[in-house]
Order: structure tokens, then sequence, then C-alpha cells
């Protein structure tokens, strides 16, 4: 019975999740998908529009360094590029506003993702325990919240030194033997695979509360058997909101292009987490 499990793909293809992964309002309780919507509109587009001075900005910046560039490029013959920025005053205001705008973007993400995770969760609890109230769902995740945030602290950390440490090595292979040159671009793509494959991360802190290495190892035991699908039906909501980011940009009211693009985000994030939930209950076996 045990081999049976690991062996059988408990988590089904995308087409089986879709119809009610995309009913973000269809939930046990609709004013805590109001409020969460509501909440999270606020926090991207207020977000988006807190930061688009600095972003225009840093548009601006680049322009004028491209310029300085190619004039200095024009009046000399021996140009170094590297020291025709670190001498001048715009790449200093560049990283500047550059770090500025990384920040606010780093910040935007990750209280929208905190505040969708309050929905992802009550619409797990609702499934796995409908009888648990609501007072005390929202006591579960505001409990188990510290320990989230510090988890997810630590991985993205752990999950950036290693990007960065394979990019490096990759750019230096590349440099050797420049038919390696493809590995610089397959790092960032095999860093969004692995994120996929610990989409349970954070639903196993609410139902287990398991440490950090415990977590890590049932985020990868639940998706055995399962990893193809699981990556592919996260791809999904990924692909779907850059496609319709795009083509709200479309509009020429820049104001109105915003707008919609963090409507259409908001979105994908409500749906994104009603995936993860119903891809956990499946991968969740009686053993478990």
């Amino acid at each position: 019975m045990n081999y049976q499990l690991r062996k059988t793909s408990r988590i089904k293809p995308i087409t089986a999740y879709l119809k009610k992964s995309v009913k973000f309002y269809d939930i046990d309780n609709p004013l805590v998908a109001q409020i969460t919507f509501i909440i999270l509109l606020a926090v991207v587009f207020g977000g988006y529009l807190f930061m688009m001075p600095h972003a225009r900005d840093l548009s601006i910046i680049y322009e004028q360094i491209g310029n300085r560039i190619i004039g200095q490029m024009e009046e000399l013959n021996n140009f170094d590029l590297g020291m025709a920025l670190l001498s001048s005053d715009l790449y200093i205001e560049m990283i500047n506003t550059l770090t500025t705008v990384s920040l606010i973007l780093l910040l935007i993400k990750s209280v929208s993702f905190l505040v969708s995770l309050f929905y992802g969760s009550w619409y797990y609890l609702s499934h796995s325990d409908p009888g648990m109230p609501g007072k005390k769902r929202t006591a579960l995740f505001f409990k188990r919240l510290p320990k989230i945030i510090i988890f997810n602290i630590i991985f993205y950390l752990g999950l950036y030194i290693a990007v960065i440490a394979f990019f490096t090595v990759a750019v230096i292979i590349s440099v050797l033997i420049p038919f390696f040159a493809i590995l610089v671009i397959l790092v960032p793509i095999a860093a969004v695979l692995i994120l996929k494959l610990f989409a349970f991360k954070d639903l196993l802190i609410i139902e287990f509360n398991p440490g950090i290495f415990r977590n890590l190892k049932k985020s990868v035991q639940l998706t055995r058997g399962s990893r193809r699908n699981v990556i592919i039906n996260g791809l999904w909501p990924f692909f779907a909101g850059w496609i319709l980011s795009y083509l709200a940009i479309g509009f020429e009211n820049q104001m109105i292009s915003l707008l919609i693009a963090s409507f259409l985000e908001v979105i994908i994030l409500m749906v994104s987490q009603r995936l993860n939930a119903l891809m956990f209950l499946d991968a969740l076996s009686p053993e478990n």
C-alpha cells in the first residue's frame, strides 16, 4: 500500500484544478475573499504607484548614462567602460535609485505574499477541517506567521546565494568554453523550477509546524512521483500572470494600465494559493 502511494502520481494535471482555482471568490466565508482582495489590491497598486516615480528616475538615469558613454566613446580612442561608470556621479545615483526600487518591490511582494497566504491557509483549512471556526483559523495563521517569515527569509536567502554561486561558475565556464554559455541561461530557469518543487513549504508549517530541515525534506517527499505535475501546475499562474500583465500595458493611460495590471496580479495571487491548497490536499496521503 505504501509503495503504491509513493509511486502513484497523487497530484493531478492542471486541468483537474483549473475550474476550482479560478473561482477565487468561492470560499466558505465570502467576506474573507473580499477583504483579502481589497487589501491585496491596495498593497499592490499602492506600492507600484509609490514606486513609479523612482522607476521613472531610474529609466532617465539609464538613458543619461548611455548617452554619456556613447559621447565618451566618440571622443576617446582607448575607452574604459568600467572607469567611465565608476567615475560618474550618475553611477552613484543609479545605484541608490536601483536600491530604492528593489526594496519597494521586495516589500510589495513580501506583504502581498503573506496576505495571499492567509487566504490560501483559510481555503485549505476550509477543506481539511471544515468545522474549525473562523477565529481559530485566523489565530492558527498568526501563530504560525513568525515561523513562516523566518523560514522564507532563510529559504530565499539560501536560494539566492546558490543561484549567485552557480551563475558565477556558469559565467566562468562559458568564458573558457563558449559552448557552455547556455548554462548562464539555465541557472535562473533551474531556480524557478526548484522554487516550484517547494510549493507546499508554507502550508506544511500551517498544518504540521515542522522544523526547517524537516519542512524541506517533507516538501520534496510530497512531490515524489508528481513532480512534473507540480512544476507544470505551478508555472501556469506564472505564465498566465505574465501574459495578462503584458496585455494590460497596451492602454495609453499609464494609471489605468497600472490599475489593470495590479488587479490581474491580485487575482493570480489568489488563484495560485487555491491551486497550492488543492494540490497539497491531494499530496497528503493517509500515512502523513
